[in-house]
């Protein structure tokens, strides 16, 4: 009786020892594309200046987390991680970029605005003291 409870007991150490064999560690590539991606998703002006950018990197994680999750070649996932990082990347610079242009817009617009201001000025200036 005793055998049998102790090789039960050594069966299910074993399995329990075997299973975590299968269960695949962290990759860092992958969980630092995570933090990324979540980062992302959170930042709602990236998806309003670059909505086609984000969700380019969005399928690229979605591949890598599916390559991780289905214990594809840690070489295809690092790649994949490695291509969500660079396409987040692109994203972030994309909305700089978006943001840097619109605020250059406004800068132009408000020069033009004072200029014109400036220019009805001294027009009334040079008007009154005109003496015709």
């Amino acid at each position: 009786m005793r055998s049998t409870h102790l090789s039960s007991f050594v069966i299910a150490v074993a399995l329990a020892i075997g299973g975590c064999a299968f269960v695949p560690k962290s990759n860092l590539r992958l969980e630092e594309a995570r933090a990324m991606h979540r980062a992302a998703q959170a930042d709602g002006e990236l998806a309003q200046l670059a909505p086609n950018e984000l969700s380019r990197a969005s399928e690229t994680f979605r591949l890598a987390d599916t390559a991780w999750n289905t214990l594809d070649d840690a070489a295809v996932v690092d790649h994949l991680a490695y291509m969500a990082k660079q396409r987040l990347a692109i994203t972030s610079e994309t909305a700089r970029k978006v943001a840097a242009e619109r605020a250059a817009r406004v800068a132009r617009i408000q020069h033009e605005v004072i200029l014109a201001s400036s220019n009805r000025a001294t027009a009334l200036i040079r008007t009154a003291g005109d003496p015709r």
